[in-house]
C-alpha cells in the first residue's frame, strides 16, 4: 500500500509511542473485539445461508437501510490495520470476511452481495430501466442509503 503524501510504504513507517500509537492500539483492540460472523449475518440471511451468529442490532440491524454497512467498514479497517502494523490477525480477519462474501455471492448465483432486505429487487428495477420508481424511493429515503451500503461492502 502506497502512501501518496509521504511517498513511502506504510510498512516503512511505524508508530512507536505517543498519542498516535495509543490511538492505533485502541483501534486494534476494538477491531479484534468485533465478531465477523455477526457482521455477515444478514448477508447470509438474504442469500438463504445458515447464520453462524446473530447479527448486530441497532443501525446495522435487520430491516434497516444500513443493514450490512458494518462489514464493509470493518473490511477496510482490518485491511488498513494490517497494512500499518503487519499484524497477521488483521489479514486473517480480512481474508475471512472476503471468503464469507464470496460464499454469499456463490449462493446467490450471480455475484450479488447485499444485506439490505429488498435491495436486490430495487437494483433489478433500476436495471430494467425503471428509474422513476427508484427516484420516488429516494425521495422517501428508501434506497440511497441501501445503495451506499452496497458500495461500502465492495469498495
Amino acid at each position: 500500500m502506497k502512501n501518496q503524501d509521504a511517498g513511502c510504504s506504510t510498512r516503512v513507517l511505524s508508530l512507536t509511542g505517543g498519542p498516535l500509537k495509543r490511538a492505533q492500539d485502541l483501534n486494534a483492540e476494538y477491531l479484534l473485539k468485533l465478531e465477523p460472523d455477526r457482521m455477515m449475518a444478514y448477508y447470509r440471511k438474504r442469500a438463504g445461508l445458515e447464520l453462524k451468529a446473530q447479527g448486530y442490532p441497532g443501525w446495522d440491524g435487520d430491516g434497516r437501510n444500513l443493514t450490512g454497512h458494518i462489514a464493509g467498514y470493518y473490511l477496510s479497517g482490518v485491511s488498513l490495520m494490517f497494512a500499518a502494523t503487519g499484524d497477521p490477525r488483521f489479514k486473517e480477519r480480512a481474508d475471512y470476511i472476503v471468503r464469507e462474501m464470496k460464499e454469499v455471492q456463490d449462493k446467490n448465483g450471480d455475484g450479488y452481495l447485499g444485506a439490505v432486505e429488498g435491495l436486490r429487487e430495487k437494483f433489478a428495477e433500476v436495471a430494467k430501466g425503471n428509474i422513476e420508481k427508484d427516484l420516488e424511493n429516494r425521495r422517501h429515503g428508501c434506497s440511497c442509503l441501501a445503495q451506499n451500503t452496497s458500495h461500502r461492502s465492495i469498495a
